[in-house]
């Protein structure tokens, strides 16, 4: 079943320099008053293994006068020309970012296979027009991590759920796992585990669960297809997205496409700035759904967000 929707896909593509040689991960900024359009958070690491990152504000595309239900924008990121925070932290594996408490969790290894965290408390988030544009942190803990999460991969947040997930692959089965935002530290210290949500084959890569929505890839050759279900239900009748874009990934030149979602009323404001309105922006929401035959309490009402950008950040 195909499903019309109104989203945007920003392409963001990681200029090919020596500043940031390794991938970087992308994490929203959300304004705890929702007063401030939300900004990304990248974090990346130099060739010397130490991690740095910055955060800057979200430019929706202009958006083309005729009707379509999807545009595709591309820009290039030159992170030459960012004001990085260095940290004092090498080989980061993954991050993980919990925006209730401005907590950027950084997970690395050490030569005997142990996980470390560090926890960094963060601020400077939304700098006015003066003063320092950086990025603040403070180390808050720092911690070896419990050895049953040696078998958990994948770990991403989802701002909107305030929840983070995780996968576990055994026998060909790839099973996706849920735990609420504030039990990071309890499944990092602890071991504790989250709740299975959804299994499936592990022929496809998870990238992460965002609003309700799975999302996975398939690569093949020098092309990226990227997979949109929604995890309401185990059901394949449910609609379901997918879009695809080439890349020159290689053996010498790995990639991973990370995702960011921002909708509703995080979108009006970008798109609109200072003129963004939560009741106008709700009602185009409602009149939307209501044109493509969605109802509120339906499972598909996870694609029925008219105002989505789709950010895929190529590295």
């Amino acid at each position: 079943m195909k499903l019309k929707s109104s989203i945007t896909i920003m392409m963001e593509q990681q200029k090919s320099i020596p500043v940031c040689e390794y991938p970087v991960r992308l994490h929203l900024i959300r304004d705890p008053e929702r007063r401030r359009p939300p900004r990304a958070l990248y974090v990346g690491r130099l060739r010397n293994g130490q991690t740095v990152a910055f955060v800057e504000d979200l430019v929706a595309p202009r958006l083309p006068s005729f009707n379509r239900t999807s545009n595709i924008y591309s820009r290039l990121i030159d992170f030459r020309n960012r004001p990085h925070k260095y940290m004092n932290q090498y080989n980061t594996d993954f991050t993980l970012y919990d925006h209730i408490y401005q907590l950027l969790y950084l997970v690395n290894h050490d030569d005997k296979g142990r996980q470390h965290c560090a926890v960094l408390r963060l601020s400077n988030l939304f700098p006015g027009n003066t003063g320092s544009q950086t990025l603040g942190t403070s180390l808050i803990h720092d911690f070896i991590i419990h050895e049953a999460n040696k078998v958990r991969n994948g770990w991403m947040e989802d701002p909107y759920s305030e929840e983070v997930y995780y996968t576990t692959t055994d026998n060909g089965v790839t099973t996706v796992h849920a735990l609420p935002m504030n039990r990071i530290l309890s499944a990092f210290k602890d071991g504790s585990a989250g709740r299975k949500i959804i299994s499936y084959s592990t022929d496809r890569t998870f990238l992460g669960v965002l609003g309700g929505v799975l999302y996975s890839q398939v690569l093949k050759y020098d092309h990226t297809t990227i997979f949109m279900r929604s995890i309401a239900n185990s059901s394949t009748s449910l609609p379901a997205m997918s879009c695809g874009f080439t890349h020159q990934w290689n053996a010498e030149n790995p990639g991973t496409p990370y995702l960011m979602i921002v909708r509703d009323w995080d979108y009006c404001q970008i798109r609109d700035g200072p003129l963004a309105d939560p009741r106008t922006c709700l009602q185009e929401r409602e009149q939307w759904m209501l044109t493509v035959g969605l109802k509120a309490n339906s499972p598909d009402m996870l694609f029925g967000a008219l105002l989505i950008v789709l950010i895929i950040l190529v590295t």
